[in-house]
């Protein structure tokens, strides 16, 4: 595994508008280093801190002892070249029912976005509180009996009727 940044959403000089600035050729949307920080600062709330050297594999490690508190893991899906399946999410007992999962599933959307992902899919197995938590988060099942669920990051599908 390679080294952990320090963090790996991209900003610019600070430009409180956001505007879209230049730099080295390349558009990058200014974001505050203050907001670049507060991810950090959020994992260190759970007694960690982020790598994301790979942005479709992002882990929590914990800092003293540098053992995985949670991961996301995804890989690109064949449907479509702006759509990422999550293979896997997980996070350790010890840090369960604390937001880990959340914050991860947060981070991730971020940084796929970034990387022009309009659409994050996943399989939901078993019944219930899976569904309940993915669904707080925005995910919909791609039909009203699939345990596929889906997110669109940068626009909205039409709304059909019956899914939740």
């Amino acid at each position: 595994m390679g080294e952990m940044s320090d963090v790996q959403i991209k900003y610019s000089e600070f430009d409180p508008s956001g505007n879209v600035s230049q730099i080295g050729g390349k558009q990058e949307v200014a974001l505050e280093k203050q907001q670049e920080l507060s991810i950090q600062e959020q994992a260190a709330k759970f007694g960690g801190r982020l790598d994301t050297d790979d942005w479709q594999y992002i882990q929590l490690l914990a800092n003293k002892t540098n053992e995985m508190l949670g991961r996301v893991a995804a890989h690109n899906d064949n449907s479509s070249k702006d759509t990422v399946f999550v293979d896997d999410l997980w996070v350790d007992n010890s840090v369960r029912n604390m937001g880990v999962a959340t914050f991860l599933v947060s981070v991730f959307e971020q940084l796929a976005s970034q990387h022009n992902i309009n659409k994050i899919r996943l399989f939901a197995s078993g019944e219930g509180d899976l569904f309940t938590f993915y669904n707080k988060l925005g995910y919909n099942r791609e039909t009203p009996t699939s345990t596929i669920m889906t997110k669109y990051l940068n626009s909205t599908p039409l709304h059909v009727e019956g899914l939740k």
